[in-house]
């Protein structure tokens, strides 16, 4: 789990560094963002349903999100 902002280095257009290497593959990983919490590693320290339902989902059968996702503060 990460912070806002603090994911990856950004690139102008905001894109991360990475991007272009996964072109043409299927990406297998996915990052789930807290807006607005300024704290790294929030997964079972800092109660959210929204990231909990997304890594528990993970852990339990292996599926990823669709794509990245914000979550934002219960």
């Amino acid at each position: 789990m990460n912070e806002t902002g603090g994911c990856c280095a950004r690139r102008a257009g905001g894109r991360c560094r990475g991007d272009d290497r996964d072109r043409g593959r299927r990406r297998r990983d996915r990052l789930v963002t807290l807006q607005d919490v300024r704290m790294h590693g929030i997964f079972g320290r800092l109660p959210n349903a929204c990231v909990e339902n997304a890594v528990n989902t993970y852990f339990g059968d292996g599926t990823l999100p669709a794509a990245d996702i914000t979550c934002h503060a219960d």
